[in-house]
C-alpha cells in the first residue's frame, strides 16, 4: 500500500515536469521562427532597396530563395519573393504605360501643331483671296478706262474718269476695312499724325494740322500708316527755332530728307513749300501794316 500510494503521489509530478519540458520547447522553436522571419524580412527590404536603385540582383543573393539556418532549400519560392515579383511586374506594367501615354501625347501635339500650321495657312490665303476679290471691281475700272483714253477725250472727261476711278478703288479698300484720314484742321495726335515741319502762322491755333503731305490709312479702325502733316505753331519762341534749325528743320533740308524718306512726288512736296511760303509773305505783309 505505501508503495503503491508513493507511486500514486510521483506520477502527477513526472507528467507536470515533462509538461514544463514541452512548453520551454515550443517557446524556443516560437522564438527561433520569430527571429528567422525578422531576419527573411530585413533581406528582402534590402533586396527590395537595391531592385529600386535599379541594381541587376536575384532573390537567392539575399538568402530569400530558401529557408536560414542551415536547413535544405524549399521546393518553390519563397512568399516574400512572390510578393516582390509581384511589385516588380506591377511597377514594369506602369512604366510601360507611361510611356506609351507619353509616346501618344508626343504624338497628338505634333498632329496639333501641324493642323494649327494648315489653318493659319489657310486663314491667310482666305485673307489674301478677300482682299483681291476686293480689289478687282476697281482694276476693272482700270481697264475700261484704258481702253476708252484717246488724245481726242477732254480734260473733263479726263478728270471725271480718274475720279470714278479714285471712288471705285476707294469703296474697294473699305470693303476690306481700310479707310482713309481726314486730318487738315484736327488737333496734332501723335498716333494719328507725323509731323515733318512746323508753321509758325496767326490764322491757326496752335498744334493744329495745316497741310496733308501724305494721306494716312486706318485697318479696323487701327492705323497701318499714319498721316504726314504739317502743323501750325504760334508761339514759336528763339529757343525754338535755335533747335529747330539745329535739327535741321528748314525748308530745303526738309524738302531733301523727306522727299527721300517719304517718297512723296516732288509736285506734292513743291506745293505744300509754296504754300507755308505763300503764308509766310502773309505775315510779313500784316506785320509791315501794323508797322
Amino acid at each position: 500500500m505505501d508503495k503503491k500510494h508513493k507511486r500514486e503521489h510521483e506520477e502527477p509530478e513526472l507528467e507536470a515536469v515533462e509538461a514544463v519540458e514541452t512548453a520551454e520547447t515550443d517557446v524556443g522553436d516560437e522564438t527561433d521562427e520569430a527571429a528567422q522571419e525578422a531576419s527573411r524580412h530585413e533581406m528582402a527590404k534590402a533586396f527590395m532597396r537595391a531592385v529600386n536603385a535599379g541594381m541587376e540582383v536575384k532573390p537567392g543573393d539575399f538568402g530569400l530563395g530558401g529557408g536560414g539556418g542551415g536547413e535544405a532549400p524549399s521546393s518553390g519560392p519563397c512568399r516574400n519573393c512572390q510578393d516582390l515579383e509581384t511589385r516588380l511586374a506591377q511597377m514594369t506594367q506602369k512604366a510601360q504605360d507611361a510611356d506609351g501615354h507619353y509616346r501618344r501625347m508626343a504624338a497628338d501635339f505634333e498632329n496639333y501643331r501641324k493642323r494649327v500650321d494648315r489653318e493659319r495657312e489657310d486663314f491667310l490665303g482666305h485673307g489674301i483671296k478677300k482682299a483681291v476679290e476686293a480689289m478687282l471691281p476697281a482694276l476693272d475700272d482700270l481697264d475700261r478706262a484704258q481702253q476708252s483714253l484717246s488724245t481726242d477725250l477732254s480734260p473733263e472727261k479726263l478728270m471725271e474718269s480718274l475720279n470714278l476711278i479714285c471712288n471705285s478703288v476707294k469703296r474697294s479698300l473699305e470693303m476690306i476695312g481700310v479707310k482713309s484720314m481726314d486730318v487738315l484742321g484736327e488737333h496734332f495726335d501723335p498716333r494719328l499724325h507725323e509731323p515733318v515741319q512746323n508753321v509758325e502762322t496767326t490764322e491757326a491755333r496752335d498744334g493744329t494740322v495745316l497741310h496733308e503731305l501724305r494721306r494716312g490709312y486706318t485697318l479696323n479702325d487701327k492705323v497701318i500708316r499714319p498721316a504726314l502733316v504739317n502743323v501750325a505753331s504760334n508761339h514759336l519762341d528763339d529757343s525754338t527755332v535755335q533747335g529747330a534749325n539745329e535739327l535741321g528743320d528748314s525748308v530745303d533740308e526738309t524738302e531733301a530728307s523727306v522727299a527721300d524718306r517719304y517718297e512723296i512726288p516732288e509736285d506734292v512736296l513743291d506745293k505744300s513749300i509754296d504754300i507755308v511760303a505763300q503764308v509766310d509773305t502773309e505775315q510779313g505783309d500784316d506785320g509791315g501794316e501794323r508797322a
